[in-house]
């Protein structure tokens, strides 16, 4: 890290009373010197005219690479959103009814964009919507099975207890009818091909 002179930078940041600034590698990309302009430094940014210079001119951030821009912004947000969480700042200082208000709001705000946009689901066609809807509803079904399944116990025709989660799954693996099972477990049936009530 290099430290620059505050008195370079009080213009364009509210850094009075410090004598020094730390700053990143390449700081120097950063200064558009026929504008006197910083781009963007310590989290605070120079003013709209910095950002459209370096923009321009290739310089700070738009001097790398859009990949290299992408995995800047996926590391900022994990850093920031751990930081929220340490702090219970930001969405984890809401309810979790909050939450799910502001992830369904979220979710139509971006929802009506890429519509508009014509990009995400929006850029395929019908078919590979369909196929998409296909593949994706079997895995998120899978999971909403496993986790909103409750446990059943019965005793095999060997006389063994068995704790089942997800009826409909084990009924299908152990070739038995599931309204026949659901019948023993209420005790309206006595047992199901050897299957008995625990």
């Amino acid at each position: 890290m290099q430290k620059v002179s505050v008195q370079a930078l009080n213009e364009c940041f509210n850094v009075s009373g410090l004598d020094y600034v730390e700053m990143p590698e390449g700081w120097e990309k950063m200064y558009d010197s026929r504008t006197n302009n910083w781009g963007k430094i310590g989290g605070k940014i120079g003013g709209p005219k910095g950002a459209r210079t370096q923009m321009e001119n290739k310089i700070g951030m738009w001097s790398r690479s859009e990949e290299e821009r992408r995995l800047d912004s996926v590391k900022g947000g994990k850093i920031v959103g751990n930081k929220h969480r340490e702090n219970g700042t930001g969405i984890f200082s809401l309810k979790d009814e909050e939450k799910l208000e502001n992830c369904k709001k979220g979710g139509q705000i971006m929802g009506k964009r890429t519509m508009e946009l014509g990009i995400g689901i929006h850029s395929l066609t019908t078919k590979d919507r369909v196929e998409n809807g296909k593949k994706y509803g079997h895995i998120g079904g899978k999971i909403v099975a496993e986790k909103y399944s409750r446990t059943f116990s019965l005793i095999s025709p060997d006389g063994e207890v068995v704790e089942i989660k997800n009826l409909t799954k084990f009924c299908r693996e152990n070739n038995l009818t599931r309204a026949n099972i659901q019948s023993v477990l209420r005790g309206n049936r006595n047992h199901h091909k050897g299957w008995k009530q625990a």
